[in-house]
């Protein structure tokens, strides 16, 4: 049973397996939180938190939830939920994170706007889905292999978005590298990663595009490469061929690469905010393109067809 409220919980304390209050006085703690011996889920929203009870180590939690609170530590005893998978501690105070503080069984952390520096190997080695947008992360040391991560979240932390540059991600399908100072990608960078199936990179400085692409085609279906600085892309965009979404607004683009034509499972395409003169006219030809977003740039007139 799902309880909002803590008091009608208490009535059937046996029956509540998930518990979710929004904006409770619970700084302390009360002993009333510790009263459903087969809680799983536990979320306490702008509660006043500053710290975590060792008394939720009794409890068979599998998801634990205390964003926009005010907590400022992680305690060792956090890796003794041997059960708990999903973590959220966003919009909190903490700068670090013990290395024996990992649960074993953690596959989910939403660490976003905090104010770590670095995270433990243990954990980055393990985590499958890991945010962590707006921390600082100026002494980030990533394993050269993240086995098991399959969707990162990275914004405005330059030192650490490249150092993972050189890490190999074979399960990544979702990246976002947002704002982060990236100039440049590693010529065989996407033989690191893959499996990507979404890429976001808006708002670095990148003005080139690796020019080594895989043998085999990419997964890739949303590319995302708006506020950068290219004026020009490479060719070989045939291996990009399952490519439904793609953003290029608010870049120097004068010219487009010919094999564009190739992507036929094209849907949206966002040119907006470029100096482009004029859209090939094979792009005609492209069976599913729906949207083509063409404002603020030097288009007059569109290919018959299109």
């Amino acid at each position: 049973m799902i309880s909002y409220n803590l008091e009608n919980a208490l009535k059937e304390p046996k029956q509540v397996t998930s518990l979710v209050l929004y904006r409770r006085s619970l700084s302390d703690w009360p002993e009333s939180l510790f009263q459903f011996p087969n809680l799983e889920h536990l979320e306490l929203d702008q509660c006043g938190i500053t710290h975590l009870d060792e008394r939720l180590s009794l409890l068979p939690l599998q998801t634990l939830k205390l964003p926009r609170n005010e907590i400022t530590a992680l305690p060792s005893w956090l890796g003794r939920l041997s059960q708990l998978t999903h973590l959220d501690l966003s919009q909190n105070r903490i700068a670090s994170w013990p290395e024996e503080s990992t649960p074993p069984s953690l596959v989910t952390a939403n660490l976003s706007d905090n104010r770590f520096h670095r995270l433990p190997d243990d954990l980055l080695t393990q985590i499958v889905t890991l945010d962590l947008n707006r921390n600082p992360l100026s002494r980030m040391n990533w394993p050269i292999l993240l086995s098991q991560l399959r969707e990162l979240h990275l914004d405005r932390s330059p030192a650490a978005a490249t150092q993972l540059l050189n890490c190999s991600a074979p399960q990544m399908t979702n990246l976002s590298v947002t704002r982060s100072k990236i100039v440049a990608l590693p010529d065989d960078w996407l033989s690191y990663m893959p499996n990507l199936i979404t890429l976001n990179l808006t708002g670095n400085g990148l003005s080139t595009w690796p020019t080594i692409w895989p043998s085999r085609t990419l997964p890739l279906e949303r590319l995302i490469l708006a506020k950068n600085h290219f004026s020009r892309l490479p060719e070989g965009w045939e291996c990009a061929a399952r490519l439904r979404d793609l953003d290029l607004s608010g870049n120097q683009l004068n010219t487009l690469p010919h094999s564009f034509a190739s992507l036929n499972q094209l849907i949206r395409i966002d040119l907006s905010g470029n100096p482009i003169l004029e859209i090939p006219s094979a792009w005609a030809d492209l069976p599913g393109l729906k949207s083509l977003d063409i404002r603020k740039t030097k288009i007059d007139s569109l290919p018959a067809g299109t």
